[in-house]
């Protein structure tokens, strides 16, 4: 099925079914995250077998270890983003905020510094003001960026986030299902300078709840 990476979080564990990552807090000691297993406040219940499903719920504010929050994909040996046999590829997840939003930016994830749009990479970004959040889907690279912007995300309830990147037509494209604001597609044509950077610090990593 051309799956490279998958987290199905069963059980309260982050473990690749294909075995070749890992998804690991940057702060081991106090990771300010916890295993939600509740099936009521799961993206898809199922009261049959609730403890086969759990959510991954993150504190980004408080728990940090190196100015770094949150969670690391180490991906080294299966990055997608720089390998050159890969011509296009998809991220998606579930995902849930509590509404609180920083105008400036907050990091989804990111294989980049995110300090800039601008800086080399791919990054998913929340922005926008308390209870009226948006996602926006960057790619930067050569002093400038390719970007997806305005998709509303309503606050506590879960929504399904995907962006794909066909290098291979330097197309990038966004998705977002949520149950509030309905679904949101948008697509736009990346510079070749924005192509050629999309392996971020090229390092092997993607920060969940942060940049790298």
């Amino acid at each position: 099925n051309g799956m490279v990476l998958y987290y199905p979080f069963l059980n309260g564990k982050a473990d690749d079914v294909k075995q070749v990552s890992t998804f690991t807090p940057w702060n081991t000691t106090n990771p300010g995250a916890t295993w939600v297993t509740n099936a009521n406040d799961l993206p898809y219940k199922s009261s049959a077998t609730p403890s086969a499903n759990s959510a991954l719920r993150m504190d980004l504010g408080v728990f940090k270890q190196g100015d770094f929050a949150g969670y690391k994909l180490n991906m080294a040996n299966a990055d997608v983003t720089v390998d050159p046999s890969v011509d296009a590829f998809t991220i998606g997840f579930w995902f849930k905020t509590n509404g609180v939003c920083i105008g400036g930016g907050s990091s989804v994830l990111a294989n980049k510094d995110y300090d800039s749009g601008n800086n080399p990479g791919l990054a998913i970004g929340m922005f926008g003001s308390t209870n009226n959040c948006e996602l926006r889907f960057n790619t930067g690279g050569g002093g400038g960026r390719d970007e997806l912007q305005g998709f509303s995300v309503t606050p506590n309830e879960w929504a399904y986030v995907a962006v794909a990147v066909d290098k291979k037509n330097k197309q990038l494209y966004a998705y977002l299902m949520d149950p509030g604001a309905g679904q949101q597609n948008s697509q736009k044509a990346m510079a070749d300078a924005r192509v050629n950077a999309i392996g971020g610090t090229r390092v092997g990593l993607m920060g969940f709840g942060d940049d790298v």
